[in-house]
């Protein structure tokens, strides 16, 4: 039996789904959640953050 500390390995995945419009004018209107949502959990924890963009026509 191994004693000491050990740090656990598990990693933190985000995962968020965005809306992007083609046009440049309603992309602007498009609600920008997921970029604060992204700024908001890089500073305080080591997690890997995907946003799915999903372009409508």
């Amino acid at each position: 039996m191994r004693t000491g500390n050990r740090r656990a390995r598990h990693s933190r995945h985000v995962q968020i789904a965005e809306v992007e419009p083609d046009r440049l004018w309603r992309r602007l209107l498009q609600n920008q959640r997921g970029a604060l949502v992204a700024y908001a959990v890089r500073p305080d924890t080591d997690a890997v953050i995907y946003r799915l963009r999903f372009h409508i026509s």
